[in-house]
């Protein structure tokens, strides 16, 4: 693990320090700001610091997505790298996790991660010689993409700092893309190059534009563009309804719901010739064309009822 001069202090301000946040901000990583946000925060210059919308439900949602964690450590431990046995014996659960602060090599740092991995008498269980971590994101069904090849690269960073401040050897990113839908896990191993480099943009951020009140050049960072093009190309492929198509989608949708009450009357119907024809396997028109049958196809443990009426 890598070794850095770091002094454990009393908890820091979220804007004297910088934070599990502001690091992806400095890092050019995070999908949501840039240097510059992060020094406007730092000298006291930002001018809202009110939670987003989607802050706030990621608050509201951490509860939830802890105690989903904690039901899949019982069913299915070995998504945290864990077995039965061990969350058997040594009680393993998570809960939330207080802010680590600290100043290292001078600069004044702190990390809050939503939850960390303890054992039944609250110690932390220690893996790989560090503490387990969770990160939860509430996020939206539109970003999914972002998580195809694993947590994106403003992720990655928030959980290396993480695992800078609380000594930590894996922490877990848990995406909630929709609240009917289950969690997803990311696992993040500690990447002691990557946290050397977060600390030496941090120290150089610190040193040379905090404490001098020197803006940072303001060309916006690599995960901000990214996103912003995202979001630029899903806009270029959408547009309102024009002439008649407002009233065709109308029709489609009323048709579709008029097929699904036809096709719960048909099973209704169906179920009910079925219990009237009991065993027999054909009903007919002496005489006529019209049948019905319901026969046991081959290889199959079920009767199919085929309805065929031609008079």
């Amino acid at each position: 693990m890598l070794q850095v001069d770091k002094q454990v202090c009393d908890i820091l301000d979220r804007d004297k320090s910088i934070g599990s946040t502001l690091i992806g901000q400095v890092m050019k990583t995070s999908l949501y700001g840039d240097p510059w946000d992060a020094f406007l925060v730092l000298t006291g210059k930002a001018d809202d610091l009110t939670p987003t919308l989607p802050m706030e439900f990621g608050v509201l949602g951490e509860p939830v997505m802890i105690k989903r964690c904690n039901n899949i450590l019982l069913i299915d431990p070995a998504q945290f790298g864990l077995t039965h046995e061990e969350v058997k014996e040594f009680g393993l659960h998570f809960v939330p996790c207080d802010t680590a602060s600290a100043v290292i090599e001078g600069v004044p740092c702190r990390a809050t991660p939503d939850a960390v991995l303890v054992t039944s008498n609250g110690e932390l269980f220690i893996v790989d010689g560090g503490c387990v971590l969770l990160e939860c994101k509430v996020r939206f069904w539109a970003d999914k993409d972002l998580y195809e090849n694993g947590a994106p690269a403003s992720d990655y960073d928030q959980c290396q700092w993480h695992m800078t401040l609380t000594d930590g050897a894996r922490c877990f990113v848990i995406a909630w893309f929709g609240i009917a839908r289950d969690v997803e896990i990311f696992r993040i191993d500690r990447d002691d190059k990557r946290i050397r480099e977060c600390l030496d943009a941090a120290f150089d951020f610190w040193h040379f534009n905090v404490m001098k009140n020197n803006p940072p050049i303001v060309n916006g960072s690599t995960g901000c563009k990214q996103y912003l093009a995202r979001q630029e190309e899903r806009e270029a492929s959408r547009r309102e309804f024009q002439d008649d198509e407002w009233g065709l989608a109308t029709d489609i949708a009323q048709a579709k719901a008029e097929i699904a009450t036809l096709k719960e009357r048909i099973d209704t119907w169906e179920n009910m010739l079925r219990e009237s024809m009991g065993e027999m396997q054909e009903l007919y028109v002496e005489g006529g064309k019209s049948k019905v049958t319901c026969k046991k196809p081959k290889n199959r443990e079920t009767r199919t009822l085929r309805v065929n009426m031609k008079d």
